[in-house]
C-alpha cells in the first residue's frame, strides 16, 4: 500500500518519494499523540456521563422517597383540614347562638330601659306621696328597700333571699 502511494505520487508530481524508517516512526509518534489526546477526551466525557447518570439515579431515589413522604403528609393534611372544618363549624354555630342570645338580651334591655323611662316620666309628672318619701330614705340597701316595702304593704312578706 505504501509502495502504491509512492508510485501515485511520482506519476502526479514527477517527484520520487521514498519511505524511510525515520519518517514512518515520526508518523506513528504523531498518530500516537493524536490517539492519546482523543482517548483522554473520550475518557473525560465518559466520566462526566457516568457522574451525570449517578446523579440521575440518586435524584430518582430522592424523588421516590419524597413521593412517599408526600403521600403521608397528604393524609395528615386531609385529617387536619377535616378537623379544622369541624372546629370552624362549631365556632360558627357558637357565634350564631351567641348572636341569638345577644339579640334576646338586647330586647330585654330595651324593655327594661322603656320601663325605666316610663317610671322616670311618671315620677317626674306626679310627686311621691308622703309615705313613699319616708321609704325612699330607707332604700339605701336592698334589705332596707325590702323593709320599706313591707312597711308600705302593711303585712309580713317573706324576703326573696330567704326562700
Amino acid at each position: 500500500m505504501v509502495a502504491e502511494t509512492c508510485v501515485d505520487y511520482f506519476q502526479r508530481y514527477r517527484r520520487p518519494t521514498h519511505v524511510t524508517p525515520k519518517s514512518y516512526l515520526s508518523f506513528i509518534a504523531g498518530y500516537k499523540a493524536i490517539y492519546d489526546g482523543k482517548r483522554s477526551e473520550i475518557g473525560q466525557l465518559a466520566r462526566r456521563m457516568n457522574v451525570g447518570l449517578t446523579k440521575l439515579v440518586d435524584a430518582t431515589q430522592c424523588v421516590n422517597e419524597l413521593s412517599k413522604q408526600l403521600a403521608v403528609k397528604d393524609i395528615e393534611l386531609d385529617a387536619a383540614t377535616r378537623k379544622a372544618d369541624e372546629v370552624l363549624a362549631e365556632v360558627t354555630a357558637s357565634a350564631q347562638a351567641a348572636e341569638a342570645v345577644k339579640t334576646q338580651v338586647q330586647k330585654v334591655k330595651d324593655k327594661a330601659q322603656k320601663l325605666v323611662d316610663d317610671i322616670a316620666v311618671r315620677s317626674s309628672s306626679c310627686p311621691l306621696p308622703r309615705q313613699f318619701t319616708h321609704s325612699l330614705s330607707l332604700c339605701v340597701s336592698p334589705s332596707n328597700a325590702f323593709s320599706a316595702f313591707t312597711l308600705l304593704v302593711g303585712r309580713q312578706v317573706e324576703h326573696p333571699a330567704c326562700k
